[in-house]
């Protein structure tokens, strides 16, 4: 090879846009490999009719519906569709906000680089995969498009979209970052009561904009029906335990990390940022201070519904807005620690990708599972006849994160295997569901139970779900991509009707 040659590939390879979107195919490729992938509160919107699927749109409260026309356009072309827009919407996020932090001065090129790197793979929000999140998603990647044109002079586009942005209510609050950014770029370099005053007279159309948002809001678009209340109710009397949840919930995720796979990956970062990571910070301290303000910033509303952003089930959700803040807090931390700062990253970087790997692989599993499930029950006489399914699930460990499936997922199971929406599946935690919840909240075709009869008696019948076990080294590396289940049925002798259930608590005879 020609040493020009040679050395033009060397350089292309050790390029920044190489590496961030390498590293960010290692962390979120394998949502490729669940293309057609249907989780949690998506089988409140998959096989389902448009107009349920507007009519709750509406009912939650977004803002001209947008969600809910949002949702039938990506579902027109495909489940594939909200997988790959997501993968390159929260890519192409990352791009803006490198983009973004090229116009700070103060910031080197290695620490730009190393914020950005973080942002893309750091283990959050993993729940991205969710299509009922594509619009948290869609306007997370507005706001990001709306601050890089509002950085680059482009006032009407940028206003357009962090108004549609702010479907996404979390984002009001965090919409202080890049005004605080242009009250700095506009010449303003201390903070007094002139100086503001001042620039909300020039700015007063960005000052306005969340403001009017929030107002239309209210007036207009309240959440109602079955939503009523819906993200209004705040927690202030128990907002001080938040922070307290949040740091037990990261220590106890920590310890859920594939040592094998750590040790690869981190001998593949190692090689791949030889020549990264390397940069120097006068006052360290300035980037944990601002980290810490810009995290709280991204937590504090969900903080107010009393809600915290974890790892927990799907409540990962709630992590959309911490990748900024915490990569500048790392940052901050690493330079601490001197000639230790790039180790840290190092291992910083090797375990968010190995989180990452293992969250799909764990989304995969339970995928492949939904689907098998899903083609058992044609072959069920006794699932055909009954009307109330309940399920033991005895391989909850093959469920991502190890939940519970919600009873509307089994009853949307069910509904895409037999094309009837006339059955109810519950797991049997799920019956004390039925002492504290009304049966007309229950009952709707949202839940993909449109035409279940719950006044007539029941026919009734007990699911055991069970894996089957590998009888060789060949079978075992087979089920460790595609797991087999076998069902076990068992007619219930129950013959009261499903509202009687609420008055008495189900015992199985």
């Amino acid at each position: 090879m020609h040493p020009l040659i040679g050395k033009s590939l060397q350089n292309r390879f050790s390029s920044e846009l190489f590496l961030l979107s390498l590293f960010y195919l290692i962390s979120h490729g394998g949502i490729f490999f669940i293309p057609d992938a249907v989780y949690w509160d998506d089988w409140v919107f998959f096989n389902q009719d448009p107009r349920v699927i507007l009519e709750t749109c509406r009912q939650v409260g977004a803002v001209f519906n947008f969600s809910g026309y949002l949702h039938l356009v990506m579902l027109s072309v495909g489940l594939w569709f909200y997988k790959y827009l997501t993968f390159f919407l929260m890519f192409a996020s990352g791009i803006l906000l490198n983009e973004i932090l090229k116009t700070k001065s103060w910031i080197t090129n290695e620490v730009r680089f190393t914020t950005t790197l973080l942002f893309l793979i750091l283990p959050l929000n993993n729940a991205r995969v969710c299509l009922i999140n594509f619009p948290s998603i869609l306007g997370y990647f507005m706001f990001f498009l709306a601050w890089y044109l509002l950085v680059n002079n482009r006032r009407i586009l940028s206003l357009i979209l962090f108004f549609f942005s702010f479907n996404i209510a979390s984002l009001l609050m965090f919409y202080s970052i890049p005004i605080a950014d242009l009250y700095m770029r506009s010449g303003f370099s201390r903070i007094n009561l002139r100086s503001v005053f001042k620039f909300a007279i020039q700015k007063i159309d960005f000052i306005i904009l969340p403001f009017a948002f929030f107002l239309i809001k209210i007036l207009y678009f309240r959440p109602h029906g079955i939503y009523s209340g819906y993200n209004e109710n705040l927690n202030l009397k128990g907002i001080w335990k938040m922070p307290v949840l949040q740091t037990l919930n990261l220590l106890d995720e920590s310890i859920h990390i594939n040592i094998v796979l750590f040790v690869i990956l981190f001998l593949v970062t190692v090689y791949l940022l030889r020549n990264k990571l390397k940069f120097n910070i006068p006052v360290a301290t300035i980037y944990l201070k601002y980290g810490a303000i810009i995290s709280l910033l991204g937590v504090f509303p969900y903080w107010l519904l009393g809600n915290y952003p974890a790892f927990i089930n799907w409540a990962s959700r709630h992590q959309l807005l911490l990748p900024l803040g915490t990569s500048i807090i790392i940052i901050g931390l690493a330079s601490l620690m001197n000639s230790q700062k790039r180790k840290l990253l190092l291992i910083i970087i090797s375990i968010s990708l190995s989180m990452n790997l293992s969250y799909y692989y764990q989304l995969y599993i339970d995928w492949m599972k939904q689907k098998e499930l899903i083609a058992l029950y044609k072959n069920e006489p006794l699932i055909k006849k009954s009307k109330l399914i309940l399920f033991k699930d005895n391989t909850i460990n093959k469920n991502a994160f190890e939940r519970n499936y919600a009873f509307y997922e089994w009853s949307g199971q069910l509904k895409y295997s037999l094309n009837d929406d006339s059955r109810i599946g519950l797991s049997i935690q799920d019956t004390n569901l039925l002492k504290t919840t009304k049966p007309e909240k229950l009952i709707i075709a949202n839940y993909n139970v449109q035409n279940f009869d719950a006044n007539k008696p029941l026919k009734s019948v007990l699911v055991n779900i069970y894996e089957i076990k590998a009888e060789n080294i060949q079978d075992r590396l087979r089920q460790l991509i595609h797991p087999r289940y076998i069902l076990k049925t068992e007619a219930i002798d129950y013959q009261a009707n499903f509202l009687d259930i609420f008055q008495t608590p189900f015992q199985q005879k």
